[in-house]
């Protein structure tokens, strides 16, 4: 159902409540004075569209709905900033579900001997991960650059290589020849929120590193130690934000979910209208929405959130972490 629906057969958002309310058709598309019915009604269509959408949320929360007219990826990518400890999030998310930061991967020589033995000095890395192998000549007979490795049996500066998480170490039987290098691979982990529990006042006069947890301050979004994005880049997040709200030049959109639906909105906006003023249309347009009483099988709400109960439950991004809200 589009917005505004000005030309033939009429049928959009705007018009329709013209007819539901008795305001007549052009009343409010026209926006004329007195009255400017149409900067009215915009607002109420916008409230409704947010709380269709929270009604989709709570009919099931293990996947993320998004309004269709809204741009841009979820989980969404942003790069960090070295050495900062601080970032602002857009105005319109409300609940954070999950936020990764990426390892942007570490690359560093070694040697190799027959014991099966590498050394590299203060490597860094601890068992199960992967890396990637390169050579200015010949690597040590047992290895291949095509192949991705586990480490396993890691020291402060040496360890093993396996093809399989844990398994058993390659067998290397010549040293090589050039300087040979390892890689980690660009790897995304999950950071944990910063529970009321840890001291806040730990957070700062750190100095750059990694970082593992991280907590909010209004909505500014700060990770427990400084970044240095030589060792992380890049983070992402996970997260509901509003709907696409009309603007009142808006004339072909049309709500952001499914459009059997999309009388919620209209009925919506004109019970709110009606309220104190107009009795039958007020029940009238309640009745359509909630129905009888809260469990009406036949009412748009109850529908809405059948639907979208077992609609696509597995088409989104699925988490089971503790979410953040946003009043």
């Amino acid at each position: 159902m589009e917005f505004n629906q000005i030309a033939s057969p009429r049928s959009g958002v705007i018009q329709n409540i013209e007819r539901i309310s008795s305001l007549g058709l052009g009343t409010i598309s026209d926006n004329a004075a007195p009255d400017y019915y149409l900067d009215n009604f915009l607002g109420l269509t916008n409230e409704w569209l947010d709380k269709v959408e929270q009604w989709i949320r709570e009919a099931n929360d293990e996947w993320i709905f998004d309004d269709t007219n809204n741009t841009g990826d979820i989980p969404e990518e942003y790069d960090f900033v070295n050495d900062a400890q601080i970032a602002t999030l857009d105005a319109d998310i409300v609940k954070i579900r999950r936020v990764e930061a990426r390892d942007a991967g570490t690359t560093a020589t070694f040697t190799a001997a027959v014991t099966d033995v590498i050394t590299s000095a203060a490597h860094g890395m601890s068992n199960g991960k992967k890396v990637v192998l390169t050579t200015t000549g010949t690597l040590p007979t047992g290895l291949s650059t095509s192949t991705r490795y586990y480490v396993i049996e890691a020291t402060t500066n040496t360890f093993e290589l396996s093809v399989d998480p844990g398994g058993t170490a390659v067998d290397i039987t010549g040293t090589g020849s050039g300087v040979h290098t390892w890689s980690t691979e660009e790897d995304w982990y999950d950071l944990d929120y910063y529970q009321e529990k840890d001291r806040i006042e730990n957070l700062y006069g750190q100095d750059s590193g990694k970082p593992s947890k991280y907590f909010f301050q209004g909505r500014d979004f700060i990770t427990d130690v400084p970044v240095d994005t030589a060792k992380v880049d890049k983070y992402r997040i996970t997260y509901d934000r509003t709907a696409h709200h009309f603007v009142i030049g808006d004339t072909t959109a049309e709500p952001g979910f499914a459009s059997q639906f999309h009388w919620i909105i209209v009925y919506g906006a004109v019970m709110d209208w009606a309220e104190g003023k107009y009795p039958d249309i007020y029940q009238k347009s309640y009745l359509k929405i909630f129905g009888q009483n809260e469990n009406d099988e036949n009412s748009l709400k109850r529908m809405l959130q059948s639907h979208y109960s077992t609609q696509n439950r597995d088409s989104k991004y699925e988490v089971g972490r503790e979410t953040i809200n946003f009043g």
